[in-house]
């Protein structure tokens, strides 16, 4: 039976329908904009998901709930006593009566929306995380599609699978880019009571940004490394590596690492400059001498804002690094960004309008 946390963080309900939506695998229309986009920090400003649990209906999500196939891991979002002994999970959100009931403590994050919600029917996207341990039920994924088979899944149905082991995660990190095509990445690792430990890769991709069409994709990764003294390495949270790519923009692109333990994006943008020849640029989301830009630099595991940065070798000593503009990534999915140029300096020659680029060979595939 999962334990009830320490004190709940506060609960708070919202009356914006528009709130139960923010994490609905579907396309959402909205209202023309109105002003600039808002932050909004869970769970001070906005109630998170929608949710008791990661669990999906069976049409849109066959195995229910993240799966490598043999086992299944059911997050869970929110305090396990206020969760109703008779609500059905596989319908998903419950609108709203989840938001009475609190987060699991030490969950938070934020969404970015690009009007208040109730103009717009969702965030843009959003990110949760937690600094305490999170729990995770892992169960065999046969007997939790059995549990199912009658169409009512239960919070006490899960607790009595006969294969339950309850982990609690130490890192967990939670991106959803859910405006337009959906995609979820989710990063989890942690403990369970006997001291094995365990790993958690799962993503949800829409075959749309792969160029494909029909259900999302789907891909899960489970590991049991077992009990060690060192910690294993927690899953990268950030699947965006690779070579990133536009044809109509003359041979132009980027090609960009997230180094470990650090939320940051470097890499390199090559391209060519007034007489056609090649050219390339040095990019870094924390590093920038002297620049002056009108976007803040950073990255928030969804959107990175770089400096681009002329390089010249001094005489074998390391580069001279020379910003020349600001460049803005908004990640969809492993396989589909939107960028644009901004600040430039003059005479550089760099894209001056908002394009999208492709990952060419992904180091991270959303696909099995």
């Amino acid at each position: 039976m999962l334990k009830k946390q320490s004190a709940p963080r506060g609960t708070r309900r919202q009356t914006l329908a528009a709130l139960a939506l923010a994490c609905l695998p579907v396309t959402w229309m909205t209202a023309s904009p109105v002003q600039a986009e808002l932050r909004l920090a869970i769970p001070e400003d906005v109630p998170g998901l929608p949710y008791y649990v990661r669990l999906q209906a069976p049409d849109f999500a066959p195995l229910l709930a993240p799966s490598d196939g043999i086992w299944s891991a059911v997050i869970a979002y929110r305090q396990p006593d206020c969760v109703p002994e008779d609500y059905n999970l596989l319908q998903g959100l419950d609108f709203p009566n989840a938001f009475g009931c609190a987060l699991n403590d030490g969950l938070s994050g934020f969404e970015i929306w690009d009007n208040p919600p109730g103009i717009d029917m969702s965030p843009r996207y959003y990110r949760l995380q937690t600094d305490e341990p999170l729990p995770v039920l892992f169960v065999r994924t046969d007997e939790l599609l059995d549990a199912a088979g009658d169409g009512v899944l239960r919070l006490v149905d899960i607790e009595a699978l006969p294969s339950l082991r309850i982990g609690m995660a130490d890192t967990f990190i939670e991106l959803g880019h859910v405006k337009t095509d959906p995609f979820i990445h989710i990063t989890a690792s942690g403990t369970f009571e006997d001291g094995n430990r365990f790993a958690l890769t799962h993503t949800l991709a829409a075959a749309e940004t792969l160029g494909l069409t029909g259900a999302p994709i789907l891909r899960t990764e489970i590991s049991y490394p077992g009990a060690s003294e060192q910690t294993p390495r927690p899953p990268k949270p950030f699947p965006f590596a690779g070579h990133w790519f536009n044809p109509a923009l003359g041979g132009q692109g980027m090609e960009v690492a997230f180094p470990l333990d650090q939320q940051r994006m470097v890499g390199n943008w090559y391209g060519h400059d007034a007489s056609g020849s090649a050219t390339w640029f040095a990019l870094d989301s924390a590093v920038s001498p002297e620049l002056t830009t009108t976007d803040q630099l950073g990255f928030d595991g969804i959107r990175a804002t770089v400096s681009v940065m002329a390089a010249q070798l001094d005489n074998g000593s390391g580069p001279i690094l020379t910003p020349v503009a600001g460049l803005t990534v908004e990640f969809e999915s492993c396989h589909k960004a939107q960028a644009y140029f901004h600040d430039i300096a003059p005479g550089v020659e760099l894209p001056t309008e908002s394009f999208a680029i492709r990952n060419l060979v992904p180091v991270d595939d959303c696909r099995n």
